[in-house]
């Protein structure tokens, strides 16, 4: 594979898979929707407007993130966002999610998490 093709590669699927998990986030509304209805008694306005408020939030970022892959180039842009979706994720998980990680135990673990609080 030339150069080029590595180069479009290395760009063009670490963003096709942000891609993925973005469009997949969108589509939580609609799955979880019912349970939250029933959860927290939100009428069909109330989680139309909590879906609203998700997608305003999604275009919101559209525009500065834009200007950042501008001035910065999209690796620097892309790896930025990688990172800290990454460290978001790991501070989010309990020790259960971080001990089932390959060749992670259960101590380890809850030093991990420990780490991370």
């Amino acid at each position: 594979m030339s150069a080029d093709g590595r180069a479009f590669l290395a760009v063009t699927l670490p963003f096709a898979w942000m891609n993925l998990i973005n469009q997949a986030s969108r589509t939580v509304m609609a799955v979880i929707g019912p349970a939250l209805a029933v959860e927290f008694a939100l009428s069909a306005s109330e989680l139309g407007l909590l879906a609203a408020c998700m997608f305003a939030a999604y275009a919101i970022v559209q525009l500065p993130g834009g200007v950042a892959i501008d001035w910065f180039g999209p690796r620097r842009v892309q790896s930025l966002v990688e990172r800290y979706d990454t460290l978001y994720s790991a501070c989010r998980a309990d020790v259960d999610e971080i001990a089932a990680l390959p060749g992670m135990n259960r101590s380890l673990a809850e030093k991990v998490r420990q780490a991370l609080s």
